[in-house]
């Protein structure tokens, strides 16, 4: 099973360029892209012609009814990421085996895929006709997509859900194995036999550093 996270060092880049919406947008693309299916299904992308802009293009194809996304929330994300210069389809998670990714909606995310997200609400389908510069331009491209410095893509993303966090005490999650003081793995005897609805967090060894800041890196 392949995932992509478009948030992590590899992937992320800071806000750059302008993310825009709606007609004044459409003056800058040329070629066209046609997207068919309903929300959960693999969407059917038809290509027409070199698909460029220099403006991301965002379109609502569908509008869900559940909770909106905000800056600083985690969503779960099916998507179709396609290559608008050469038609070829570079990654969905709709694929059988695949499944939905999760996504921080943070200015570390992928500038396109931040301003997509963020004012949606979950059950949303949105199209993203993605400009080079709000993506990969400046790490010279994705090659495991097989996209380039120079390529628009196209993005089919489905909002799965909004996933919420809970602390919760280090008795509560799979007990870690430890072997000459590294984490070796975890013991799951004791592990509640259904999945939380919600993110479950535990701190397992309270560090005595600076406390992290919203925006930050860090090395994990």
């Amino acid at each position: 099973m392949r995932r992509l996270v478009v948030t992590s060092t590899v992937l992320a880049l800071s806000t750059v360029g302008l993310v825009a919406c709606g007609d004044d947008a459409d003056s800058n693309l040329t070629g066209k892209v046609t997207v068919s299916g309903d929300f959960g299904e693999q969407p059917k992308v038809k290509y027409s012609g070199e698909v460029s802009t220099e403006e991301t293009i965002i379109k609502v194809l569908h509008k869900g009814e559940g909770d909106k996304v905000a800056e600083g929330d985690s969503v779960t994300v099916d998507m179709y990421i396609g290559n608008g210069f050469t038609g070829k389809k570079g990654l969905s998670t709709f694929d059988e085996g695949q499944s939905p990714s999760p996504v921080d909606v943070t200015d570390q995310t992928l500038p396109a895929i931040e301003k997509a997200l963020k004012g949606q609400t979950v059950g949303s389908r949105i199209e993203v006709i993605a400009a080079p510069e709000d993506t990969w331009a400046k790490q010279g491209g994705n090659a495991e997509l097989g996209v380039g410095n120079a390529d628009t893509t196209v993005w089919v993303i489905d909002i799965v859900s909004k996933v919420g966090v809970t602390d919760v005490d280090a008795e509560k999650v799979p007990a870690l194995k430890e072997a000459g003081g590294k984490p070796t793995g975890f013991d799951f005897s004791k592990s509640p036999k259904a999945a939380p609805k919600e993110l479950q967090r535990a701190t397992l060894k309270e560090g005595d550093g600076a406390e992290i800041a919203a925006g930050q890196k860090v090395k994990v």
